[in-house]
């Protein structure tokens, strides 16, 4: 059972960004399946370095959106995004370390934080773009 499943409410209704939304909760279900399958350690950081590499990929890909549209609420995106990148960064170096840092925890923590960042902050986003586009 996935942990995400992608709905309507998580459409911000721009094709790109909900592109790279649905491509972050794949990511996040495999993590999440290789966790409760109890799948080895070296599954686990290797779903997580992809979660983080698309997540850096499709954050630059939002702050550039903004940029170009001068989005007036950017300054606060990104910051948003740059936590999270911070957040993500510890974790890969502390199991990179040797530290075991994944728990079901943790892919509660992202799950909530993507949702939580998709039906806020993006939806946001999502609207002023279709009003530029208008």
């Amino acid at each position: 059972m996935p942990l995400i499943d992608w709905n309507e409410s998580l459409e911000i209704g721009f094709r790109p960004i909900d592109a790279d939304h649905k491509r972050l909760v794949a990511l996040l279900n495999e993590l999440h399946e290789y966790l409760v399958s109890g799948s080895s350690l070296s599954l686990i950081h290797s779903a997580f370095q992809r979660i983080a590499r698309h997540t850096a990929t499709h954050f630059r890909h939002e702050e550039a959106l903004m940029a170009e549209s001068g989005y007036p609420d950017a300054p606060n995106h990104c910051l948003a995004h740059q936590e999270l990148e911070k957040q993500m960064a510890d974790l890969l170096q502390r199991l990179d370390e040797g530290a075991s840092v994944f728990s079901q925890e943790l892919v509660d923590f992202l799950k909530n934080w993507l949702i939580n960042h998709i039906t806020t902050m993006d939806t946001a986003l999502g609207h002023y773009l279709a009003g530029q586009n208008a």
